[in-house]
């Protein structure tokens, strides 16, 4: 009876295990991450771009191969954190001949905390079943809500009204094949090596404005030492790291949230420390670098696409320069 009863429980496990994991696989919306982490397994590239949202519309690959013959990918996003940034050098250094890290530091997110929503898991979830996706399970996954662990789904449970839907996109041959279609719209065009280009319109709607205070107190512990050990990580590899801010608006720069002079002698020092190359373009005036709030799709400096390209031609020039001599 006793060996009975443990075999109704172990089935009743397994049967909630496979309901979670349907439901996780269900639920789970296609998103733009598992079209970048398919890319970082599967093109020919030498320089991997990590960040923020900054980033992904700011650091234009076209441009750094055709000014500084590069081969990148963007894998920057927005609710990317260091420790997400981290797991996606180490995934691409298994799979690319890794030369080049290009790191798109936003200092707002360096005072946030991870957000307990879909975005938590975003590019956690499109690892493929690994030991590196175990050790990232661990560094983040267990150590937020505890809800997560046993039940990922409850972070995008706002989606059970849309799971026919959702089936339907998963049975599609755009999402086998890794498409980047449902991702382009009028508003932003997301290319095939990761970067998002905002388009310009005739008329301008008004530009959203979500900038918060800096303070460098307020920044994280843990996003340091995952700072850190991307250093240490790229360093052992061979792979050199190179940490910039993109620019932003004049008007956005001159309110001092989160885009401050103290903003960027906090991350001078902190590349200094590690013997990173750094460079600040929050206020960087040369031919090719924009601080006009038109060439922007917000204030918190979200280039357009052809702000963006013309950012990254001077990028692609600098990098030599940086690299060698470790600021401009």
């Amino acid at each position: 009876m006793r060996n009975f009863k443990i075999f109704i429980c172990l089935l009743v496990c397994a049967a909630v295990l496979v309901v979670n994991a349907k439901m996780t696989d269900f639920l789970y919306p296609y998103n733009e991450m598992r079209v970048v982490v398919h890319k970082i397994q599967t093109a020919d590239y030498d320089t991997l771009i990590i960040g923020n949202s900054h980033g992904q519309c700011g650091i234009d690959p076209v441009a750094l191969e055709q000014f500084g013959g590069m081969h990148a990918i963007n894998a920057a996003s927005g609710n990317e954190f260091v420790i997400d940034a981290y797991y996606l050098v180490r995934l691409a250094a298994q799979s690319a001949d890794l030369k080049t890290v290009i790191y798109e530091i936003d200092s707002a997110y360096w005072m946030l905390d991870e957000a307990e929503n879909c975005e938590l898991v975003k590019v956690y979830h499109e690892f493929p079943p690994s030991k590196l996706k175990f050790r990232y399970f661990q560094d983040k996954i267990l150590k937020s809500d505890f809800r997560t662990v046993p039940f990922e789904w409850y972070l995008y449970r706002n989606y059970l009204g849309r799971i026919d839907s959702l089936r339907e996109m998963k049975s599609s041959d755009a999402y086998k094949n890794y498409s980047i279609e449902p991702f382009r719209s009028p508003v932003q065009l997301m290319q095939e090596n990761g970067f998002i280009a905002i388009q310009r319109f005739e008329e301008d709607a008004p530009k959203a404005d979500t900038s918060m205070t800096w303070h460098r107190e307020n920044v994280k512990e843990k996003h340091l030492k995952n700072f850190k050990r991307l250093v240490d990580f790229c360093r052992e590899n061979e792979i050199q790291l190179v940490c910039i801010m993109t620019p932003v608006p004049e008007v956005t720069f001159s309110k001092d949230q989160p885009f401050s002079e103290d903003s960027i002698a906090y991350f001078t020092a902190l590349c200094e420390s590690y013997d990173v190359p750094f460079h600040s373009y929050l206020t960087d005036g040369r031919d090719g670098i924009t601080h006009d709030l038109a060439d922007y799709d917000d204030y918190d400096g979200h280039m357009y696409f052809d702000s963006a390209y013309s950012f990254s031609a001077v990028l692609a020039i600098d990098l030599p320069k940086l690299i060698e001599n470790g600021k401009l």
